[in-house]
């Protein structure tokens, strides 16, 4: 696929075929995304990848965190409204848009929570991925891993494989570091849930709204 077309066609995807992602395509992909840049080369990412039992049991792991009310207590802080507007705005607009794709209503909080907690189960992708790097590393880290990431996400448009990048998996980064044996040294990011997508599905057909590049771009001369 011609990269502009990647950039274009890529979707979050929430609703995955019941369809095994085989391993060297999975490979594949992350050969290709090697070729992101980073600072000075140091190339400071981690990936652990679930499939099966050990996919379920890290899902069950954090759902039964959710469930018991457990405050979040991510590694890296996520968006909140106190990013202000216009942020906050488009972060509201595309939770509202994701529920009415799903026909569930603002006080239908079963289903609501129900929703939420696929999140921790990748959706029931065949393949997740855990991102994480070493916590003493500089905030240029956390840069390089957002354009690593943004090379997955492209590649695997190229080789009809979907995506759904999910700050959520790093909402327990202890339970995730438990289930997944790996040091208090790391810092987990974000997860991403990998697979083919099922377009039938409601939730794969909405789509989030992009301003105009004015709205963010300023000239110099």
């Amino acid at each position: 696929m011609d990269i502009l077309a990647a950039i274009k066609a890529r979707r979050a995807c929430r609703a995955f075929l019941d369809k095994s992602l085989d391993k060297k395509l999975v490979e594949l992909i992350l050969k290709s995304a090697l070729h992101a840049p980073s600072n000075k080369n140091t190339q400071p990412w981690h990936i652990a990848i679930v499939t099966g039992k050990a996919k379920a049991q890290l899902g069950e792991a954090l759902i039964k965190l959710d469930q018991s009310g457990e405050p979040v207590k991510p590694d890296f802080s996520h968006i909140d409204n106190s990013m202000g507007e216009p942020y906050w705005d488009r972060a509201r607009a595309c939770g509202a848009a994701l529920y009415e794709a799903l026909s569930i209503e603002r006080d239908d909080h079963d289903r609501r929570q129900a929703q939420w907690q696929s999140n921790y189960k990748f959706f029931d992708a065949p393949v997740g991925l855990v991102f994480y790097i070493k916590k003493n590393f500089s905030q240029s880290s956390l840069f390089d891993m957002g354009i690593f990431i943004s090379h997955i996400v492209l590649a695997a448009e190229h080789y009809g494989v979907a995506t759904c990048p999910q700050m959520s998996i790093g909402n327990y980064p202890d339970a995730v570091r438990k289930q997944l044996n790996l040091s208090d040294d790391f810092a987990i990011i974000c997860g991403m849930a990998m697979g083919f997508a099922d377009n039938t599905q409601p939730v794969n057909q909405y789509r989030t709204t992009r301003d105009n590049i004015d709205s963010f771009v300023q000239w110099f001369s």
